[in-house]
C-alpha cells in the first residue's frame, strides 16, 4: 500500500525562530529523536507500510542529526537508510546483534560527515522483551563548523517496577562512564527513549549524572508516548514525557528552541500515527568562546 506524502500531517505547526544579529545561521544545530516503532518482522506492525512516511517526515524536518530508536526490523531499516540518503549521506551501521539477531535499534543519521567511525556499547543487563534486542550506545563525533560536536544515541530498559528502574541505572552509569571519555572541549549531546519521565527522581538522577540540561518544549504537545489514540500497541496510564534531547552543560552551546511532534499519515479516513512515540526536535546556538 502506497501513501501519498502530501497526507502527511504534523500535529505540531513548524515555526520559524530568529536569532540575534550577532550570530551566523550556520551557527545553529538541528537535532531530531525519534522512536519510530519499527519492531522486528515477527511482530506484524505494517513496518514497511509506515516507513515511506517516516522516511518524508525526517527528510522534510531538516534537522542536521537525526537518531532514531527501534529501527529493529531489518528491511524497513535498510529502506529508511536508502530514502534518507539523499539529505542525509552519514549513518552509523545496526551494530552488534543479540542472540535473536536484533541490534540496539538506534540509528544516527547526519548530514555532517563522522570525524571517526562509530563506536557501540552493549548493555549488560535487560529483562521482558528487551532481552531480544542488544541494546545499548551508539557514538559518533563529528566538526561542525570547527566545532567537535559527539552525539550519544541511546534506548533505555522499558517497563515499570524496581526491577526495571535498577536496569536502566546500570544503563545510565554505563552512558556516564562514556560521557567521561569525551573531552569536556567537545559539545555533547544526548538523545533518544530513556523510558524515565521527566516528572521522577530518576530523571533528576539521570540528568544530575550526565552533567545535562534540558529544554522545556514550548510545542502544545508535551508527551512522547503512552497513546491511546492508535492501533500499534496498547497503552495504559497517561501520556509522559520520556524522550529527550540533553545537552552537557557548556557555556559555548545554548538551547534555542524545543519541541515536540505528533508525525501521521492519512489511511483508512484517518489521520494515523506513525509510531507510538512522537518525535522531539531541539535547536542549538552554538556560541564564541570568550
Amino acid at each position: 500500500m502506497s501513501f501519498n506524502h502530501r497526507n502527511i500531517f504534523i500535529a505540531s505547526i513548524l515555526w520559524a525562530f530568529s536569532i540575534g544579529s550577532t550570530v551566523a545561521q550556520n551557527d545553529t544545530l538541528k537535532v531530531l529523536s525519534w522512536n519510530v516503532f519499527l519492531r522486528p518482522r515477527i511482530m506484524s506492525d505494517g513496518q514497511m507500510a509506515r516507513v515511506d512516511s517516516i522516511a518524508h517526515y525526517l527528510n522534510q524536518s531538516n534537522a542536521d542529526v537525526l537518531i532514531v530508536q527501534e529501527a529493529f526490523h531489518r528491511k524497513a531499516r535498510k529502506l529508511l537508510t536508502y530514502l534518507l540518503s539523499d539529505n542525509y549521506a552519514f549513518h552509523t551501521n545496526a551494530g552488534p546483534k543479540s542472540f535473536f539477531g536484533v541490534p540496539s535499534g538506534v540509528v544516527i543519521y547526519s548530514k555532517i560527515p563522522f570525524k571517526q567511525k562509530e563506536s557501540h556499547f552493549s548493555y549488560r543487563h535487560a529483562t521482558g522483551s528487551d532481552r531480544m534486542a542488544k541494546k545499548g550506545i551508539v557514538k559518533i563525533v563529528t566538526d561542525f563548523n570547527g566545532n567537535e560536536i559527539a552525539v550519544i544515541g541511546t534506548h533505555l530498559q522499558a517497563g515499570r517496577g524496581e526491577k526495571r528502574r535498577n536496569i536502566r541505572k546500570k544503563q545510565v552509569d554505563l552512558i556516564n562512564s562514556v560521557k567521561n571519555t569525551i573531552s569536556d572541549s567537545t559539545i555533547l549531546i544526548y538523545a533518544g527513549d530513556f523510558n524515565i519521565s521527566a516528572a521522577s527522581p530518576q530523571y533528576d538522577s539521570l540528568v544530575k549524572i550526565l552533567r545535562a540540561e534540558n529544554f522545556q518544549p514550548t510545542s502544545t504537545i508535551k508527551s512522547t508516548s503512552n497513546f491511546n489514540d492508535h492501533d500499534l500497541t496498547s497503552g495504559s496510564g497517561k501520556p509522559n514525557w520520556i524522550d529527550f534531547i540533553l545537552l552537557r552543560r557548556k557555556k559555548s552551546i545554548k538551547f534555542v528552541s524545543s519541541r515536540i511532534e505528533s508525525p501521521r499519515q492519512f489511511s483508512e479516513g484517518k489521520f494515523k500515527r506513525l509510531s507510538d512515540h512522537n518525535s522531539i526536535i531541539s535547536t542549538f546556538v552554538i556560541l564564541e568562546e570568550e
